[in-house]
């Protein structure tokens, strides 16, 4: 199931409306149901009764997620909360559902197409829109007001009552516009409608305060500082190496400008103590998230009791508290070894050690992986072998099967990416400890850098991996193939700027720290996306083609 995607101007992913997949604990339910809205914008309809349906059964015909079903003019919600043995199957209250799926009967795919179309209007992370209002794309317009107010109406009506029902007059309006004999609305109402569902996404996104989302931030700035830290390590040895062999001297000559190496020690106490407060960040977002999930029980999990709730949670999450419990311990000893009395040898030798750790745990994680979808697919195949060849039912699981290998191909070949770069990254810790030669120690230092720059680039290889298969499967169709090789160059384009924007932004520190500020405060604009949506603006400033800078 597919989390909703804004894309910006620059075909950047807004990572506001990722909360669809993310979120947890106590709005996960609604936020299902949501899911089910938005993914399938209708019914699967079912001849038997899915109260009396097995639970695997119904995992199987549900493809493992909650979705709405329609059984003898019934609509039920499916509930696979939390990945338990019994799902929850609770009647809907409401038909808005199957009025949704009358009023649009043959609209459905348009339906889809126009909320991608109108998504890519939203053209920066303050909810700015884009005007979409020409005469050609009133019906999509429309389209993604009704398909977004119904979602926002839903999940207000638990959260927020007063705020469902302009909701509800916003579809009962839109809803007017396409009956038999449309009423034309009034133009001036249209950006209204737009900015109060892109204004009540923000608010949406933001009710929830998410652990999850915090560890994987924090998690995101732990890579970076490794690959800043190896960086830095690199360019200082190399220009130590340069140095001894006199290159320096000659490079200094030749830009006219003296190279500071000295200014590069300066971070180094920085990163001893992000080192710690980063991963011990993680450790307590883990324990938060275990005692909220024991002694603050929603739903489904207040039928446990606390043993068994903790039960379930350190079984779903023994991976981060292991991971998290001992590189806090291990990074704690090697950067602070003096307080605790160990030895820069045994400190280092500790560091190598326990780089082997990620090694297994990432094999760990993909026997998991493998054997999850080797079970999923033996359902699959089971149940598409007691259908009719040709069938809606078979159909569907054939379809399944499909998405559900591609979905695995991505998961497996990220980790196997993933254990290569933990590999590289053992290889070149060791190779440094092992040699300790000033002349060899820069070369030993790149592998670790490009190891991390790796890791920073598993996400896209993944997805190249996916799009490689979807091209196989599709027979190599020109959609399938551009998106494959959009891809393949996104991995590498991403993989060459981890690798070396580290080393050009620490170079520009040892000759002036004044340019090194701008030019990292200029990356870090372009990586946020901000020059692409303020760049025009500051250009016409500039060029006096405008009297004044309006960032609005």
């Amino acid at each position: 199931m597919h989390a909703v995607r804004a894309h910006f101007s620059d075909g950047s992913i807004d990572k506001k409306f990722k909360f669809l997949s993310d979120n947890r604990g106590s709005m996960e339910h609604e936020f299902n149901q949501l899911h089910a809205i938005l993914d399938g914008c209708g019914l699967i309809k079912v001849s038997d009764d899915p109260k009396s349906m097995t639970p695997d059964a119904l995992r199987i015909l549900l493809n493992n997620k909650p979705a709405y079903v329609l059984y003898n003019s019934t609509i039920l919600y499916v509930d696979n909360q939390l990945n338990r043995e019994r799902l929850e199957v609770t009647r809907v209250a409401t038909t808005d559902l199957a009025r949704l799926k009358v009023l649009f009967p043959a609209r459905l795919n348009e339906l889809k197409d126009a909320t991608k179309d109108s998504l890519a209007q939203i053209s920066s992370l303050t909810g700015h829109v884009r005007s979409i209002h020409t005469e050609d794309n009133q019906d999509k317009h429309w389209l993604f007001c009704y398909y977004t107010s119904f979602m926002l109406k839903t999940y207000y009506e638990t959260y927020n009552p007063s705020k469902a029902s302009k909701y509800r007059e916003a579809c009962a309006d839109i809803e007017r516009r396409f009956q038999m004999h449309p009423v034309a609305l009034p133009a001036k109402n249209e950006a209204t409608l737009f900015e109060m569902v892109t204004d009540d996404y923000n608010e949406v996104v933001s009710t929830p305060f998410n652990a999850a989302k915090l560890r994987k931030l924090v998690g995101e700035m732990n890579v970076q500082r490794l690959s800043t830290r190896f960086s830095l390590l690199t360019l200082k040895q190399s220009l130590l190496l340069a140095d001894q062999w006199h290159w320096l001297d000659n490079l200094q000559s030749m830009l006219g400008l003296q190279v500071n190496i000295a200014i590069l020690d300066a971070p180094l106490g920085i990163y001893n103590a992000l080192s710690v407060v980063l991963m011990g960040t993680r450790l307590v977002l883990d324990l938060g998230m275990l005692f909220q999930h024991v002694f603050f029980p929603v739903g489904d999990e207040n039928q446990l009791t606390p043993l068994e709730r903790a039960s379930v949670e350190i079984q779903q999450h023994f991976y981060h508290l292991a991971n998290d419990t001992i590189w806090t311990i291990v990074n704690t000893l090697c950067n602070y070894g003096s307080y605790f009395h160990v030895a820069a040898p045994l400190a280092t030798a500790l560091m190598v050690g326990f780089t082997v750790f990620d090694i297994f745990w990432l094999s760990y994680l993909l026997i998991q992986v493998d054997a999850d979808y080797a079970s999923k697919r033996n359902e699959y195949v089971l149940f598409k072998s007691k259908q009719d060849e040709g069938s809606p039912a078979w159909l569907m699981v054939e379809e399944q099967l499909k998405q559900l290998e591609r979905s695995a191909e991505k998961d497996q070949m990220e980790l196997k990416f993933y254990i290569v770069a933990a590999c590289i990254l053992e290889c070149g810790f060791v190779s440094a400890f092992v040699l300790a030669s000033p002349a060899l120690m820069p070369a030993c230092l790149l592998m670790c850098n490009f190891a991390i720059a790796m890791y920073l680039s598993g996400g896209k290889y993944g997805v190249y991996r996916e799009k490689s298969l979807v091209s196989i499967q599709e027979k190599n169709s020109e959609k399938s193939t551009q998106d494959m090789n959009e891809a393949w160059n996104d991995l590498m384009g991403t993989m060459a700027k981890n690798t070396v924007m580290p080393f050009i932004l620490f170079g520009a520190l040892t000759l002036s720290v004044p340019a090194a500020v701008i030019l990292t405060l200029a990356y870090i604009a372009h990586e946020r996306g901000l020059t692409a949506a303020y760049g025009p603006k500051i250009l016409d400033y500039v060029t006096g083609n405008v009297p004044a800078l309006s960032m609005a």
